[in-house]
């Protein structure tokens, strides 16, 4: 008896580690397939911004293929890719880039696990919600110009179509129809094909479009670039953009901004400079993206003024004023105490003046002009 037992351990065993060598299932796994709704995907321009949907907390659906054709299809929070349970239990937690990758492949593993333990028992779709391959089919929507540009696909594109019977969904039936190559996706009831409706323009589909994990997964952190003090004032223009480029700066140069600049320039009697005598860059300054003009009286001349912005932008000046607050107590104590001054237009700069000269930091409004509109922004300039 003991032998037999020892043999069937063996052959169970055997079976796991089989099991284990075939299926190495992961976050970069070709099984797994990540989606984001299209509305949360897009940004102002109309391109699609990962960044900004990590942002936000857009949720994710992941789509992970069977071994039978079939998926399991689901909607994961999108807090669930950047906050998890303390150890203690008691509070959560933000993740790093590595915890939340190993999150991630544990519940991919988890799921896949389920789905091949149903199938065992022939319950598939009892334990995840699991979608039968359906074939190659159409894209069916209801008629109209105005669906077709929303869905963004056209009618009569051949794709992958899968159902299911409505687990997990409180008992409605829905479907996903895919591209073959999986990039693009439409979720609706099986038994309303998508449509936008006429007058209000409401939709009653999900349209997906897929991206890449890494981009949407907690990123590594920063460094801090370099230092509003530590910008060289009084070297070369070439000196200080070379002290800049040595921390990670790049400049934005466009021959047709520098032709406008130009033009702009003459027009208002030489009062803006010469595009040659100065250089926008952009990179990381305390800490947060930022771009900075460096500017000189003559070409081949000294550094003498040094203007740039934080790029974050706020929706109203109430919104920027904590963040202000914390960047300007942040330079006075490696700087010295500052004081806020009046400008010209009537608003409020935190001004520090050393031996090194001075810094000055406030809030601009950029876009509309009127009250309450627009964005913020913080601004600061250096000079001798």
């Amino acid at each position: 008896m003991k032998r037999i037992f020892t043999i069937l351990m063996l052959l169970l065993t055997a079976q796991l580690a089989a099991q284990n060598r075939e299926v190495k299932l992961d976050l970069h796994s070709p099984r797994v397939h990540y989606y984001l709704d299209l509305a949360d995907a897009l940004d102002s321009r109309g391109e699609l911004n990962v960044a900004q949907a990590a942002w936000k907390g857009a949720d994710v659906w992941v789509l992970l293929r069977l071994d039978d054709g079939n998926i399991i299809f689901q909607k994961r929070p999108g807090g669930r890719f950047f906050y998890g349970v303390s150890p203690d239990r008691k509070s959560t937690m933000r993740y790093t880039r590595a915890q939340a990758i190993a999150e991630l492949n544990w519940w991919l593993t988890l799921c896949y696990g389920l789905s091949e333990q149903d199938r065992q028992y022939e319950h598939l779709g009892f334990s995840q919600p699991c979608f039968m391959r359906a074939g190659d089919t159409p894209l069916e929507t209801c008629p109209g110009e105005e669906t077709r540009a929303t869905i963004g696909v056209e009618p009569d594109y051949v794709g992958t179509k899968y159902q299911h019977s409505g687990e997990h969904t409180d008992g409605v039936r829905m479907t996903l129809w895919t591209t073959h190559d999986l990039t693009f996706a439409v979720l609706y009831r099986t038994d309303d094909l998508p449509c936008v409706e006429q007058g209000t323009g409401r939709v009653n589909f999900v349209t997906l479009v897929a991206f890449d994990i890494d981009e949407y997964l907690p990123q590594p952190e920063p460094s801090v670039g370099i230092l509003p003090e530590d910008i060289p004032l009084g070297a070369s223009l070439q000196g200080a953009f070379e002290v800049l480029d040595r921390h990670g700066f790049v400049e934005l140069a466009d021959a047709a901004v520098d032709q406008v600049w130009d033009e702009y320039n003459a027009a208002l009697g030489g009062a803006l400079g010469a595009a040659d005598i100065q250089v926008t860059m952009s990179g990381r300054l305390d800490g947060a993206p930022c771009e900075i003009t460096l500017h000189t009286a003559t070409p081949g001349g000294t550094v003498h003024t040094v203007s740039g912005c934080f790029t974050d932008c706020y929706p109203t000046r109430e919104a920027l004023r904590g963040e202000l607050l914390r960047r300007c107590e942040a330079i006075a104590d490696r700087c010295g105490a500052g004081s806020w001054e009046r400008l010209a237009d009537g608003s409020e700069a935190f001004v520090i003046r050393n031996d090194r000269g001075s810094i000055a930091l406030w809030a601009e409004q950029i876009g509309p002009v009127l009250e309450h509109e627009g964005e913020y922004r913080i601004v600061f300039v250096l000079r001798p």
